[in-house]
């Protein structure tokens, strides 16, 4: 009985946890073959859709990263419903890579960026 229990487990999470994205790699080479995007920074990671992040939240982002150096400390300052740990500060710290992404609500850095007025202040 726990040894049907246990297959019968096992294949509710594979089925649950399949991706149709998954199969369309196996299948299709189409993707493999388009080179990156030329600034190096893919904007759909493992995913088959945009990036949900606004244009004006990834274009900040992008000054943030084009004003700072490889090795500045960075604190993110951003408002509701951006704040925390949203989906926005974990797509800020991959775009920001090479740089140190402080926590949401740690503000001892060298560059303090703050979204929606879009200021960067440099402290050190």
């Amino acid at each position: 009985m726990k040894r049907i229990v246990a297959t019968a487990l096992f294949a509710l999470l594979f089925v649950g946890g399949f991706r149709p994205m998954f199969l369309r790699l196996i299948v299709s080479r189409r993707s493999l073959h388009q080179p990156g995007p030329e600034n190096g920074l893919d904007r759909r990671p493992l995913r088959e859709r945009e990036d949900p992040t606004s244009p004006d939240l990834r274009a900040f982002v992008d000054r943030v990263r084009s004003q700072t150096h490889p090795g500045d400390s960075i604190a993110l300052v951003f408002a509701p419903p951006h704040d925390g740990w949203s989906y926005s500060y974990w797509r800020a710290n991959y775009v920001l890579s090479g740089r140190t992404v402080k926590l949401p609500g740690d503000t001892d850095a060298n560059v303090i960026a703050s979204w929606p007025p879009g200021t960067l202040e440099r402290r050190r």
